[in-house]
């Protein structure tokens, strides 16, 4: 994988690490409140170890998942995943999701990550688009794509798809 690390101006993003019981606390944190109100039922209720559990390996047998946390004091603020990257593929829409922990939201931290993204993924060779999926209602993340060079796509079943090319 070419990206296995990265970083933004207050981020660092990093490929999802061994299984830890606090690993799968922070899963929990931010899967919890408001942070789900807008993602697919089989990322809400995640209050237990073993739920989390659960969540993390689908999550991992979908795609590769990434941790996010602010530099200065390495508080865990939310998780990215990446789906549909194969390393060597020609023209390949990468395919994203996102969540920031609801006590971070509002200080800019989802579009810089996703900015610190597309970045990364424009100087991967084979990369032709990014692709991410969103309820129409969840106004902040239509901006934080669109504040990004994203464009609609296409509405599938309730999902708004936004585009962005590299």
């Amino acid at each position: 994988m070419p990206f296995e690390n990265f970083c933004s101006e207050r981020l660092d993003i990093f490929r999802f690490p061994a299984e830890t019981p606090e690993l799968l606390s922070a899963i929990i944190d931010v899967l919890s409140g408001d942070a789900t109100e807008y993602l697919p039922e089989e990322w809400a209720n995640i209050d237990s170890q073993s739920k989390a559990d659960t969540w993390l390996k689908q999550r991992l047998s979908e795609g590769d998942l990434f941790l996010v946390s602010k530099k200065a004091c390495n508080t865990f603020v939310g998780l990215l995943l990446i789906y549909g990257f194969e390393q060597g593929k020609k023209d390949q829409d990468v395919r994203i999701g996102y969540v920031i922990s609801d006590e971070f939201w509002g200080k800019g931290f989802a579009s810089e990550l996703i900015k610190a993204l597309i970045s990364k993924l424009s100087k991967i060779e084979g990369v032709s688009s990014v692709i991410g999926g969103v309820v129409p209602s969840n106004i902040g993340s239509v901006k934080v794509l669109t504040k990004n060079g994203f464009h609609f796509l296409e509405s599938l079943n309730g999902t708004a798809f936004y585009q962005r090319k590299c």
